[in-house]
């Protein structure tokens, strides 16, 4: 069973990406919209930044044949953009989370 993205949110408190959204601030992980504004780009000056943290603290969403994953790591394959956790990860812990799936015409939607 696959677990729905919400949970890994809920657990994890991505924080906020103060690079592209200087309302927050380094580190912030309280505010009212989960999802793109967590986003770092895989390239650039977020890379950089995402390649000084903790590895257990990485996520990356991934594309995969079901839709897009948030999977733990720092992936180079089918990235699309990257998480940094306020909680780190543990080995033992759920590694995988399904942010979207295609439906039957092949559109990403929300899960």
């Amino acid at each position: 069973m696959k677990e729905n993205s919400d949970k890994f949110y809920d657990k994890y408190k991505p924080i906020y990406n103060h690079i592209e959204n200087p309302e927050y601030q380094e580190g912030e992980t309280e505010g009212n919209v989960i999802g793109s504004p967590m986003y770092f780009e895989t390239y650039g000056e977020d890379l950089e930044y995402v390649k000084k943290q903790n590895p257990n603290l990485i996520w990356t969403m991934v594309e995969g044949d079901e839709g897009m994953y948030i999977t733990q790591g720092f992936h180079w394959v089918n990235r699309f953009v990257y998480l940094i956790a306020s909680v780190p990860f543990k080995h033992g812990d759920k590694d995988e989370y399904l942010d979207q799936v295609y439906d039957d015409a092949g559109n990403l939607t929300f899960e």
